[in-house]
Formats: structure tokens, sequence, C-alpha cells
């Protein structure tokens, strides 16, 4: 095979990242839905633990209120720590890879939580379980953004929350709602270890169906495996690019653990201060409030039981359409304007709860202000990753996404230790300090780019290194 010189492999790769940018991938939706598994199972684990938060004290009921909540927090540790380390891996062995490595893992990690004797193996299981979605989170999001056509990718990615809201209303559906009907009861001690069991399953399978996902061809090309890449251009797109059948090594990407810091370069400064501002702003009012709103619920007196479900089947649907309607709305009013609608729209509704809250107001009016605020973060909160994932290119974009999901669960390991504490002993100026990080988090988006007018930086001249 005869040698081609730097600035050939760099034209031939060029040629194969305008290919994607510019062709409408004709399997994108089975492609995205897989490739954001993470999410669902993570969806699937969170709704499921949230309804199941008594039947996990009353089996724990031996152990401390710290370790409960260390082992309810765990998750999102392990979630921490993978997506730092996860996203970083993506970016140095591949995408694929990663995807097969994180859904194994999350499998095995749910299975052996399912069967733990005791807090301190339940807590393990489910660092290791966080860190697979994690990992898999900043792997997924990657994978689409080198998958898609450019307008395809934005839109896309701006959907995520659709894999998220639709999973807490399914798992209600599905498993919350049977059990109650069989059992009579959602503190009964064995609710905990079904939704653990089920959650392995659902690994299983999407472990499955990612055993014939390709690798991301923009990834194949950037490390010079032009006649790869060619391949799956033509098996995935039908398309043929005039490039040569040669696989000619351009770039080992970066082993050493300093290449995991690189993201944090000056002239993208904006875009990580936004990302980690509105992380920090989104995830310790959600992992604080709005994720104990089914515990909430049932400890202010709503109600009773089939009206707590229908309550929070309201406020999830409410996730749904904003979910859609960011999907939807991206390329026609861009990433920008929706996040301040959404982040201003989240500072209001925690403001309309914390009146409630404080001044002991119809719980009615409580779920209509958390319905409210679950719409407006499902409408906003896909735009942080979004602009991420539209600012780093092939070469970090993995790492880039990895540190913002890093901020963002560090939030929620704050908020989950603390939530109820913080609401219940502090309450109003808790829910003043939430609509504050907001405010300033919908102000700080005043100063980044939008999404959809940055130029995809694949575009931009490539060079062998």
């Amino acid at each position: 095979m005869s040698e081609y010189t730097p600035e050939q492999l760099s034209e031939y790769i060029s040629k194969i990242f305008n290919a994607v940018l510019s062709t409408k991938n004709i399997s994108s939706t089975y492609i995205v839905l897989i490739a954001f598994a993470s999410l669902f199972v993570d969806a699937y684990d969170q709704a499921g633990i949230s309804f199941a938060i008594s039947s996990y004290t009353n089996y724990f009921s031996y152990v401390s209120s710290w370790l409960q909540s260390f082992g309810l927090s765990s998750i999102a540790i392990g979630a921490a720590v993978g997506s730092a380390i996860g996203g970083w891996l993506t970016d140095r062995i591949g995408r694929r890879s990663m995807f097969l490595v994180n859904m194994t893992l999350f499998t095995v990690a749910a299975l052996l939580a399912g069967i733990s004797t005791n807090i301190f193996e339940f807590s393990a299981f489910r660092i290791a379980l966080g860190f697979a979605v994690g990992a898999d989170t900043a792997t997924g999001f990657a994978y689409i953004f080198e998958y898609l056509e450019r307008n395809q990718r934005l839109k896309w990615s701006n959907y995520w929350q659709l894999a998220w809201y639709p999973m807490y209303l399914a798992t209600i559906g599905f498993l919350i709602v049977p059990y109650f009907l069989i059992t009579g009861s959602l503190t009964d001690p064995f609710l905990w270890r079904v939704v653990m069991f089920v959650g392995a399953g659902l690994g299983l399978i999407l472990l499955i169906l990612r055993s014939r996902m390709p690798e991301s061809i923009m990834w194949e090309a950037y490390r010079g495996r032009i006649g790869t890449a060619k391949r799956l251009l033509m098996e995935k797109y039908g398309i043929i690019v005039d490039v040569p059948d040669v696989d000619q090594v351009v770039r080992r990407p970066a082993r050493s653990l300093r290449s995991l810091f690189k993201v944090y370069r000056s002239e993208k400064w904006k875009v990580l201060l936004f990302a980690i501002i509105g992380a920090q702003a989104i995830n310790l009012s959600f992992y604080s409030y709005g994720y104990f709103f089914p515990y909430l619920i049932t400890i202010l007196g709503f109600k009773g039981s089939i009206a707590k479900i229908e309550a929070d089947s309201v406020v999830y649907a409410a996730g749904v359409v904003g979910g859609f309607l960011s999907g939807a709305l991206t390329l026609k009013i861009g990433t920008k304007r929706l996040w301040e609608i959404g982040a201003w729209g989240m500072a209001g509704s925690v403001t309309l709860d914390a009146l409630t809250y404080t001044f002991h107001l119809p719980l009615d009016i409580f779920v209509a202000g958390t319905t409210l605020y679950i719409f407006f973060e499902s409408l906003c909160v896909s735009n942080l990753i979004t602009t991420i994932n539209a600012s780093y290119s092939v070469e970090e974009r993995g790492t880039a996404t990895g540190w913002y999901y890093f901020w963002a669960k560090i939030a929620s390991i704050v908020g989950l230790a603390g939530g109820l504490t913080y609401l219940n002993a502090v309450r109003l100026s808790t829910m003043i300090f939430y609509v504050v990080i907001l405010s300033v988090a919908a102000l700080i988006g005043l100063l980044v780019e939008d999404a959809t007018k940055i130029t995809p930086p694949e575009l931009q001249a490539v060079r062998a290194k």
C-alpha cells in the first residue's frame, strides 16, 4: 500500500467530514435511540428509585439516614467519575468500544445491586452502575454528533429529554402501577430490588442491540482510517465518496492524563463557563427539589397513593412536552433563546412553589408549580450539552461532554445528599437560592453563542498531526 502525504490525507478526511455533515442519515432515528440508551436506563432508574424511596428506607431502616442518603446519591458519585473518565476514554479507544463496555458494566452492576445484602454492597454497585451511565452519556452525545447531518445532530441532541420523561411515564405505567395493584403498597421492602432487576434486563436488551452498531465514521476518518470510513458511508448513507481505500495511521489519540484536561483551553472558556453554571443551577435545583417531588407530596399529605401517581404522571408529562418542543424549535429559534425561556421559566416556577410551600397554600398549586418547573427544565437543559458538542471537534468531543456531565453530577450529588434536609429545614431561603442561581444561569446564557450559528469544527481545515 502506497503512503499518502499528510496534505492528501487531510483532503480525504475533509471530504468524509463534509459527506457526513451534508447528508441526512437514513437510519437516524434508530441510531439516536440506541445511542441515547444511557438516558433511557438512567431515567428509568431515577424514576423507579424515586418511587421506591420508602421501600428502600424501610429495608435499610437499621442504618443511619446519612448512610441511606449516601446509598441514594452513590449513583451520582459514580456518574461524575464515569463521565469525566469515560468521556476521555471515548476519545481514546472509540465510541463503539465504550458503548459495549458501558452497557455491560451497567447490566452487571444493576443485577448485583438488586441482590445486595447490606447498604455498603448496594452503594458500591450503584457507584459502578453510575460510572457506566456517566461514561455512556458522554459517548452517546459524541456519537450522534458524528453520525448525523449538521442540522439533524442539533435537532436530535435537543430531543434528548424525550428519552427521559417518557421513560418516567413508562416506569409508572408498566412497573409502579402494576406493583401497587398487586401488592397494595409502594412501601414494600422488596420494591427497590424489583427496580434494580428490571434495570438489569433493560441493560441486557440494549447491549444486544448495540452489538450491531458501527464505529463513528468521523472518528474513523479522523484517525486516518479512510477506507473504513468510506465503506461505512456506503453502508449507512448509501453514498460513495471519492477517496482511496486506505487505512493509514494519521493520529494516535493521546493517552496521557494531560489530554484529559486539554478541553480547558482559553478559547473555549465561555462555552465551559456557560455549561458549568447552567449544569450546577439546573441539577442542584432538580436533585434537591424536582427529584423528590413524589416523596414531598407524600409527606405533605397529598390525597393518597392513586392521586399521588396521577400528579406524578401530570408533572412528567409536562417534561415530555418540553422535550418535544426543545427539539422541534431548535432550528427555528435557536438554542440561546430556548435556554433563556427555560431558565427564566424555571426561576418563576420555583418562586410559585416557594410561596406555596412556605405559606401552606393548597397542594394543587405546588403540583402546578412543579409541573411548570419540569416543563421549562425539559425545554432548556438540552441546550447546554448541544452547545458543548457543537463547539468541540472529533478529537475531544467525548472529553468535553464528559466534563460537562461531571459538573452536572457534582451538583446532583449535593442535591441528593441533602435535598430533604434543605427543603424541610430552611424552606424559603432554599427556594430563593434556587431562584437566584437559575437567574444567574439565564444571564450567563446571554454571553454564549447560539449553537445553530456555530460553524462545525470538523468543517475547518483538518491537519494531520
